[in-house]
């Protein structure tokens, strides 16, 4: 992020792990900072981590910042976890304690890895570019929504992190403003969204957005109903000029 203008704020921190030459896959930590230090946001974009099972939350009454998260394929050496701004200074960063952390190794053995945390400061860059691309993927499964067909997805972002999801369904036309609503991974199709287009849209922090559609199971085959039925009326109605006699 060299080279990217700085947003303005008090101040600013990086989480860093270290696993060494061990591959990681899995991580979890709560972090307590000390007395007066506060946090006005955080930020999960550029992460080591790519998938969020407990997303990244402040909590202010008990000063705490905790997550867990899995990095597909693993990591190694030393990663950037989160960054965070708010009102602190350098010196109250070697004060921040450590607990709950778990890690697990990369290995398919689900043993836990020794890792280690240091929060630096960080200069959190402005964020102008939108979420990396991503797909739709519509499947089921008798353990959710019980056996019902749904959408799920994830969306990366390298500058400030995701901050919200948006879906929207439409027949013919792309979707308008007012048919976005707030949705998250994994929505449940109902009947009537098995024969529509699905839109989902990731929106950052910084307020960019990348949108994926996919069309449900049954949209295509509808669509080639109603074409065939109209192409037989058609056809029907012209047969019928035809061989009504003219006076």
């Amino acid at each position: 992020m060299a080279g990217l203008p700085a947003v303005a704020s008090a101040s600013s921190a990086a989480l860093m792990v270290k696993a060494g030459r061990e591959s990681v896959n899995a991580l979890e930590a709560t972090l307590t900072l000390p007395p007066g230090m506060g946090v006005d946001q955080l930020y999960d974009g550029n992460s080591a981590l790519l998938i969020w099972v407990k997303r990244p939350a402040y909590d202010e009454a008990s000063r705490t910042i905790s997550f867990s998260g899995i990095a597909p394929g693993g990591f190694s050496g030393e990663k950037m976890i989160l960054s965070f701004s708010g009102s602190f200074e350098a010196e109250d960063l070697s004060s921040i304690s450590f607990s709950g952390v778990a890690a697990f190794k990369n290995d398919g053995s689900g043993g836990s890895a020794p890792v280690t945390f240091s929060v630096v400061p960080f200069e959190v860059a402005r964020d102008e570019l939108p979420p990396v691309p991503f797909v739709l993927t519509i499947s089921s499964s008798p353990a959710i929504f019980e056996g019902r067909r749904f959408v799920s997805f994830a969306a990366q972002d390298k500058g400030t992190g995701i901050e919200r999801y948006e879906y929207a369904t439409t027949w013919l036309l792309p979707p308008g403003e007012r048919d976005w609503k707030p949705g998250d991974s994994p929505i449940p199709l109902s009947r009537s969204m098995l024969f529509q287009n699905i839109s989902v849209r990731a929106l950052d922090r910084a307020g960019n957005a990348a949108e994926a559609s996919t069309a449900g199971p049954y949209r295509y085959p509808s669509i080639g109903i109603i074409i065939t039925a109209c192409a037989l009326l058609l056809l029907r109605r012209s047969l019928r000029s035809r061989s009504s006699p003219s006076y």
